[in-house]
């Protein structure tokens, strides 16, 4: 019998500020990334990332 073992390659955090009309939603989004230890390059390592998203509905 084959053992696998499975780890973490990157913990991810995201913070999302939704504002919410009739037929339309405005979203403004912040993600923190850290790359796990077991990760092939760059581990330790934190992104930032921020995103904005518009949506409507007919």
């Amino acid at each position: 019998m084959t053992n696998t073992s499975f780890d973490i390659i990157s913990y991810n955090f995201r913070v999302p500020l939704a504002y919410n009309r009739q037929h339309m939603m405005l979203e403004a989004a912040y993600q923190l990334s850290v790359l796990g230890q077991k990760a092939q390059t760059g581990a330790g390592t934190a992104n930032s990332f921020f995103s904005f998203s518009f949506y409507y509905q007919f």
